[in-house]
């Protein structure tokens, strides 16, 4: 999932300002593959374990001298309109732990990339909560 320019953005209470993007990865930490016998293709494949990363990047247009920290844990919830009318508009929400920050200066500006690891609350469940889907 890419949202780009998300209209809302909270983090542990706190609205973070001029995000560009965010990026929601599922990512397989685990891949069973089997092939028949005799054969070179895959038969069968699961994926019993998966995370899900989640990067927001904002431009930082002032100095800031605090920042979300490794480990901090706290939900997460972004607002994406996906047209010109709030019927189209759409809340992700999630718990995540943070796990890296990091910044970019160059000819065009500043960015901070914070990037996260989506929480489930029993291990089963997808850690991501989207409301207004149709």
């Amino acid at each position: 999932m890419l949202v780009l320019n998300p209209s809302e953005v909270v983090f542990a209470g706190e609205v973070w300002g001029h995000v560009r993007s965010v990026a929601i990865d599922r990512v397989a930490e685990e891949v069973i593959a089997e092939r028949g016998e005799g054969g070179a293709e895959v038969v069968f494949a699961d994926v019993p374990s998966a995370r899900v990363n989640v990067k927001v990047v904002r431009e930082m247009n002032d100095s800031e001298l605090s920042s979300p920290r490794p480990g901090q844990s706290a939900v997460l919830v972004l607002v994406a309109s996906l047209g010109a009318s709030d019927a189209r508009k759409k809340t992700i929400s999630m718990q995540a732990v943070v796990t890296n920050v990091r910044h970019e200066v160059n000819g065009r500006g500043a960015t901070r990339a914070v990037e996260f690891v989506a929480i489930s609350a029993d291990g089963h469940s997808d850690p991501i909560t989207v409301a207004g889907e149709s």
